[in-house]
């Protein structure tokens, strides 16, 4: 069984432990998926796409049969970047990285509003070779949380 799995099931199954796992995961042994080099600052192209399939596989492996991974899926006249669903609720994740000023909060937010959710999952993979802290983010009555991973 994958340890993150087996992490999961003695927490509360939750999509918070989950993107903890994620976040631990990621910093650990995926760093350099997202660099062509990190001294130089330069990012390969695309790493919104390589945090997408990270997160959608690292998610399918560590749910297994209890959950559902979803990529990139029509909502309103945008495109979900995740959804996983499991416990009977789909879980709305929008993934960016964050070069400098925090985007995709309002995205997320159309997002929810289309689905019909008031709770939402904006996961920042952090670039910046200075960052500002973290990023909690609120938008109208809905709930954004706001998940950040460390990269430089």
């Amino acid at each position: 069984m994958a340890p993150a799995r087996v992490r999961l099931r003695a927490h509360r199954r939750s999509i918070l432990a989950l993107l903890a796992e994620f976040k631990k995961a990621v910093e650990a042994r995926a760093v350099d998926a997202f660099w062509i080099s990190r001294t130089k600052h330069r990012l390969r192209l695309k790493p919104e796409k390589i945090a997408q399939t990270l997160l959608a596989i690292f998610a399918k492996g560590a749910l297994g049969r209890q959950g559902l991974v979803l990529r990139e899926f029509a909502s309103g006249i945008g495109f979900v970047d995740v959804g996983i669903a499991f416990a009977s609720v789909l879980h709305l994740i929008e993934l960016k990285i964050l070069k400098g000023q925090l985007t995709g909060a309002n995205q997320l937010a159309a997002y929810m509003r289309t689905e019909g959710r008031n709770e939402g999952w904006l996961v920042l993979i952090d670039t910046r070779s200075r960052p500002e802290g973290c990023v909690d983010a609120g938008y109208n009555r809905n709930i954004i949380r706001s998940y950040q991973n460390r990269l430089s």
